[in-house]
Formats: structure tokens, sequence, C-alpha cells
């Protein structure tokens, strides 16, 4: 029996005769096993070898393919994570900035709040690049900070920067994000202030609604913040919106003259719509459409008028 066994290897080995055929096929069944657990382990090597190969590659581009999509999808939605994290951050940093002005006196608050918005916010709006990109991160960067720093200031208590407020006011219409702005203004998280006013008197032909926000404002601030806004319309020779800003709030006793005088500069037409508007004031105010004695009599530095409308 061993002998049997050592000729079947040594004639399977040199695959010849018929003996060796079956003492190899008899006597190796053993070593057939280890030869296919072999193959098993390191793969079938020659033509078998090479489908094998060739096989896994062609069952790995695919598999590729997918990771690369799946890479691209992983980087937007970690960008979108980081983006969401940096709003965070300078949500919760503008949050602790203002908790600190609250706790403070409000002498101190109102420097640390000017010192942020001249360190902080000026420079930062400044640098911004050409253009009102709205899709530009950096943008939405400061725009998500100033907009945090206002709100956090309004829930703490402290008096926000009215400089910022027109700031962020203007950022917000260059890019024409009127419905952020409206949301911002109906929530009074900008302050008042006559600039904010004026801003939103100027936006009015792209914003409609811009105007009456404006005029709230002014109502908020009283008579001398609503005569200070008249007389800078005046300067900016835009007569009919300080006419407007007079009717809405009836400011019955704001002097006619220095009106005439900017409408007289800016047409006939105008000066004529703005001295009818005030002979009606007059009608209505004192049953009469003449004016005052004390209007009607030109000061020394007073500007005449150019031209008159002389009522039937």
């Amino acid at each position: 029996g061993g002998g049997g066994d050592g000729d079947g290897d040594s004639d399977g080995e040199g695959g010849s005769g018929a003996d060796a055929d079956s003492g190899g096929d008899g006597g190796s069944g053993d070593g057939g096993d280890g030869a296919a657990a072999s193959d098993g382990v390191h793969g079938v090597r020659g033509a078998d070898g090479g489908a094998v190969v060739g096989d896994r590659e062609a069952a790995a581009s695919p598999a590729m393919g997918g990771g690369g999509a799946t890479a691209a999808a992983s980087l937007a939605a970690a960008a979108q994570q980081a983006d969401a994290d940096r709003q965070e951050a300078a949500a919760a940093t503008a949050a602790a900035v203002a908790a600190a002005d609250a706790e403070a006196d409000p002498y101190t608050r109102s420097c640390a709040t000017r010192r942020v918005v001249s360190v902080v916010f000026r420079p930062a709006a400044e640098a911004l690049p050409a253009g009102a990109d709205a899709r530009c991160q950096r943008r939405r960067h400061l725009l998500a900070a100033m907009t945090a720093y206002l709100h956090s200031q309004v829930a703490a208590g402290a008096c926000a920067d009215p400089v910022l407020g027109e700031m962020l006011l203007r950022l917000l219409a260059a890019e024409g994000s009127h419905a952020q702005l409206q949301l911002l203004l109906t929530q009074r998280i900008l302050p008042d202030s006559v600039p904010l006013a004026l801003s939103l008197f100027q936006l009015a032909p792209e914003f409609a609604p811009a105007a009456d926000f404006g005029l709230d404002v002014l109502k908020r601030l009283g008579a001398p913040a609503q005569e200070a806004l008249v007389a800078e319309l005046l300067q900016q020779q835009d007569v009919l919106a300080a006419c407007r800003v007079i009717r809405s709030l009836r400011l019955l006793a704001f002097p006619p003259r220095p009106v005439l005088a900017a409408a007289a500069e800016c047409g006939s037409e105008v000066f004529t719509a703005v001295y009818s508007f005030f002979l009606l004031r007059n009608a209505s105010c004192r049953g009469s459409a003449s004016f005052a004695p004390e209007e009607a009599r030109p000061s020394r530095n007073s500007p005449r008028p150019a031209i008159f409308f002389i009522p039937d």
C-alpha cells in the first residue's frame, strides 16, 4: 500500500501511465484536497486566474464610480455643516458680547457697542468684494453676524447701535434682500434713528413699503427727529417726500417758506404742487387758504421763490 502511494505520487507528478493515473487518483486524494485548498487561498493561477482578476476589476470599477459620487456628496454635506457651524459660532459670539454689554453700565455699554461696530463690522463691510452678490460667502457670514448681534442686543435689553442698523439696511438693500429687510423692520430689530428713516425714504422707489416703515420710525422718534428729517429731505431736494412726511405726521406747525424755497429750485411743476399743498393745509387747519402774517413775511436770509401761484 505504501509502495502504491509512492508510485502514484511519482507517476502523477510525471503525468504518464495508467497505473500512475489510477495510483495518483487513488493514493493522492488528500493531496488533491490540499491543492484545492491551496487554490482557494492563493487564487487560481493561469488562464483561470486571469479571468478571476478581470472579474474582480470589472466588479470594482462601478464601486469606484459610486465611491466618487459618495465622496462628492460627503464633501458637500461637510461644507454645509461647516457653514452652519460658522453662523452658529457668529451668533453665539454676538449673543455673548450683547450679554456682556447688558451687564455693563449705559456709558460702558454704548462705548463697547461703538467699538464693536468700528473695529469689527465696519472693516468687514468695507472689505467685501465689489458688487452686491447675495451668494458671496463672506457677505452672508457678515450679514448673519450683524443680524445675530442686533437680535441678541434686543433680547438682552441693550441699546442697539443705530449705525449698525443703518449699515445692515444698506447691505440688504444693495443686494435686493427686501423680504429679509421687511422682517427685520417688522420685528423692530433695526434701531430707530433719523438716518435709518432717511435711508428708508430713499429706498421707497425700489421697495414701496419702505416709506411706510420710515414714517413708523419717525412716529416713534418724536417731533424733533421728524423736523430734522424734513430738513434733510429738503437739503437733498426731495421736496415731495418732505411734504409727504408733513402730511402723514401732521406737522402743521412746520414753516412753509423753506419748503417753498426748495420747491422753487426744482421747477415750476414741483413748486405749484407744493404751493397748492400748503393752501390745502391752511384751509383745513384755519378755514382760510391764505398764509399767516408770520409765514408770509420773508426773513432776511430766506431765498425768494422764483415762481408764484395765485389761487382764484
